[in-house]
């Protein structure tokens, strides 16, 4: 038996379905020279900002031998990084100092 449907329909159900197919989005807040920035890591012009945020996140590692990382302790690994890239690190010298462990 062969099922017959209009033309319309099926129209509906192929708009639907790739619709249905494409992510939800949102709206983010970032300052006009990060912006530049990330701008300038765009592999081509009309890369998509989800694109650009899925390869920076693969930087961040999901776990080693041990295990998977939960994800407070990769926000960690991220927030460290940032530390130590803006000059927000002391030397360890002087933390032993700090510390009365010299």
């Amino acid at each position: 038996m062969v099922a017959v449907i209009s033309r319309k329909l099926l129209y509906t159900i192929v708009y639907l379905c790739i619709l249905g197919d494409q992510m939800s989005s949102t709206t983010i807040r970032v300052n006009t020279s990060t912006k530049k920035k990330l701008e300038a890591l765009k592999a081509y012009k009309r890369e998509s900002y989800d694109d650009l945020f899925k390869k920076l996140l693969v930087m961040i590692p999901e776990g080693d031998d041990e295990g998977k990382y939960t994800d407070e302790f990769r926000a960690g690994l991220l927030e460290s990084l940032f530390e130590s890239k803006t000059g927000q690190t002391i030397p360890f010298e002087q933390l032993k100092k700090e510390l009365g462990l010299e």
